[in-house]
């Protein structure tokens, strides 16, 4: 085996899913495009086996390019791995390799050839369906047959589902915990991604009576909605605006041909442009692919396929001409632009489809549960270079230009920045709100693990009911202010019992402390409707209004 050099979060987070898949039979690793996803799986893969020998992994995912990344990064690390490849789109079909990589279109039939796994792992495990007849499900479930204790890693930068909400929601979710996670905003203040920033566009794109369907806009009325030629044209002009001292482009358009007309009015305008489709055969796509990024060609468009795997850092202006509703694709798209390269200082978004406004920042994506109502994240546009900049700046984060001082200072609870957070000290909506028992070590009591979702990051923090002095206070206080009945929890246990006494946590109030948030204080919610056992759902009980409280503990919480 070759000894890697990890980054310090990827070491954490392969220890967190060992140590989590002991106690449970599956989790998620939550990681940010470009975080290393690959190799952390490798890494988990070979910590396992150095303690197992025989322990058998299936890794699946759905597209040939990610059978192969997996592959390769764990070769990387372990060139002599017992490891092989079931993909008929890469002409291979092993089934007794230890490690196996597989496309899950090759094998979800296949699952008495492969026989006994010890663990699948499942790469943008956000696409697995929770209906009990898809590729996925059929695999697990007669994988699962074979090993009941089999155990699942699900890795993904978007553990949600537009149709289901989270990934680990429900008594029935496929996923029992999130062992790790790490979102763009941490990899970009640690120096891993590029910084993104987003102008504002004077060409946006009309999708007023485009219906949806399973949470995302109806593929054929999209284009047809979108793709309106004096429209391209501007959005086209607007790209070569500011896209003048930017050397590689790339569109993600609404369908194949919008992407064409894209394409045919930037060479118009003498830009040099291809496009790649999911039509193409796989050799035409390389050389088109090839041309790029030797710098032959300065734009792409594409409809939706280079969203995943498709790694090229020098991509410094994405332009964003496909309206959706997915958080997932979302990120995907933006994060095609936020790898670092040599001179390049930044990643320019522009955001024809409206879809910064409409989700949010990419490192806190404004995450709306299935059935609930849209909106838009405050903003205000610099007058002087049109970057988009959240509106609580002060200053702008492209130009430097000074906002004034707003006359009436008011809070603006239910979005972030639109491309990434930049506030020191803000609040957080709280979509949904947990409670697990945290066992003390070295002698100390056990504890109350509190875990905020917020977007789609997760901030901890933990309540000592068992603890004197301070600590004993701060977790009074937060129990009081939720409602909860008195006489205080004495333990953590007794806490878990009670929860159902407690209303929903509304926001947190969180500034940053280097990798790490301090959860500030917090907002309960005032409904007076009954909670739900683990669940951000109000309960009856409280007549608190929601007012911020101070938190009192000085932990560290992980972001």
């Amino acid at each position: 085996m070759t000894a890697l050099q990890f980054r310090p979060y990827q070491s954490e987070a392969i220890e967190a899913i060992d140590e989590e898949l002991e106690r449970v039979d599956s989790t998620l690793l939550v990681a940010s495009v470009g975080a290393g996803k690959t190799l952390m799986q490798a890494g988990f893969i070979q910590r396992v086996i150095g303690k197992y020998p025989e322990a058998r992994f299936v890794c699946a995912v759905h597209t040939r390019e990610l059978v192969s990344q997996n592959f390769n990064a764990l070769i990387r690390i372990w060139p002599f791995a017992d490891a092989g490849i079931n993909s008929a789109a890469l002409g291979q079909r092993r089934t007794k390799s230890q490690i196996l990589f597989c496309s899950i279109q090759s094998v979800y039939s296949k699952a008495a050839e492969i026989g006994w796994v010890d663990c699948l792992i499942v790469d943008e495990a956000h696409l697995i369906s929770p209906k009990s007849n898809t590729m996925y499900r059929q695999f697990i479930d007669a994988l699962r047959a074979i090993n009941p204790d089999m155990r699942i890693l699900g890795m993904s930068g978007t553990p949600f589902r537009m149709d289901m909400g989270d990934l680990t929601d429900g008594d029935d979710a496929l996923f029992k915990s999130i062992a790790y996670s790490i979102g763009p905003g941490q990899l970009i203040d640690e120096g891993y991604l590029t910084r993104p920033i987003s102008k504002g566009t004077a060409t946006t794109f009309d999708v007023t009576g485009v219906h949806t369907r399973g949470g995302e806009y109806i593929a054929g009325e999209l284009e047809r909605a979108v793709n309106v030629k004096h429209i391209t044209d501007a959005a086209v002009e607007e790209v070569i605006k500011y896209g003048h001292s930017r050397r590689s482009w790339i569109a993600f358009c609404a369908g194949v041909d919008h992407a064409r007309e894209v394409r045919d009015a930037m060479r118009l305008r003498g830009i040099s442009c291809e496009m790649v489709d999911g039509t193409m055969d796989a050799s035409s796509r390389k050389r088109t692919i090839d041309a790029y990024t030797r710098g032959e060609i300065r734009c792409l468009t594409n409809v939706n396929v280079l969203s995943i795997g498709f790694d090229y850092p020098a991509i410094d202006l994405v332009a964003l001409m496909r309206p959706t509703k997915s958080p997932a694709l979302y990120i995907q798209q933006v994060g095609r632009g936020l790898r670092l390269a040599p001179g390049k200082k930044d990643c320019l978004v522009l955001d024809f489809a409206n879809v910064v406004r409409t989700l949010g920042p990419i490192d806190d994506v404004q995450i709306k549960k299935p059935g609930k109502g849209t909106g838009e994240a405050p903003i205000r546009i610099c007058p002087q270079c049109e970057c988009i900049n959240h509106a609580s700046v002060r200053q702008c984060v492209d130009c430097g230009h000074e906002f004034p001082e707003p006359e009436v200072k008011v809070n603006a609870f239910a979005d972030d920045v639109p491309i990434i957070s930049t506030a020191p000290a803000e609040p957080r909506i709280v979509r949904k709100r947990t409670f697990w028992n945290h066992p003390g070590k070295d002698g100390k009591a056990d504890s109350v693990k509190t875990v905020f979702t917020v977007g789609m990051s997760q901030i901890n923090k933990w309540y000592a009911p068992q603890a004197g002095g301070r600590a004993k206070a701060d977790s009074d206080r937060f129990w009081d202010a939720h409602g909860g009945k008195r006489p205080f929890p004495k333990t953590a246990i007794e806490w878990l019992e009670r929860q159902n006494e407690l209303v929903a946590t509304k926001e947190i109030f969180v500034s940053p402390a280097g990798k790490y948030w301090n959860v500030e204080g917090y907002t309960p919610a005032n409904d007076n409707v009954p909670a739900a056992a683990n669940d951000n759902v109000p309960a009856a009980g409280n007549d608190n209004s929601p007012t911020k409280l101070a938190a009192m503990m000085d932990d560290d919480i992980p972001f």
